[in-house]
């Protein structure tokens, strides 16, 4: 991720990097269902969207957003990275709004009551 991080950074020169990802979020998130497209890093970056003032309605999966949030070692919520950790995620993988995932053996179906 750290390559990927760089490659970003210098395609967007002197623009804020988090403010551009904020933005470029929630024009994707604008569609209907494609919030979905993040999967289980949903919750992660519904958090650092709320974080920066998008309301998004209070359903939470704790678990999820704590398992999927980057953190610095000091434990720190590294907004840039994580919303990069979803996109990433959203590019390697493709779905349909019924999408299961496969999480320690179980499967899962990511729903979010707020976003439907």
């Amino acid at each position: 991720m750290a390559e990927r991080f760089s490659d970003v950074a210098a395609k967007l020169g002197d623009k804020p990097m988090l403010a551009t990802f904020l933005e470029s979020t929630r024009k994707i998130i604008a569609v209907p269902g494609n919030w979905r497209r993040y999967g289980v890093y949903w919750w992660a970056l519904k958090a650092v969207l709320k974080m920066n003032g998008l309301d998004l309605g209070g359903q939470d999966c704790t678990w999820l957003r704590e398992e999927y949030t980057v953190k610095s070692p000091k434990g720190v919520i590294d907004q840039e990275s994580t919303i990069l950790a979803a996109w990433i995620f959203a590019e390697e993988n493709t779905f349909s709004p019924e999408v299961e995932f496969e999480i320690d053996d179980q499967v899962w179906l990511i729903d979010d009551t707020d976003m439907t």
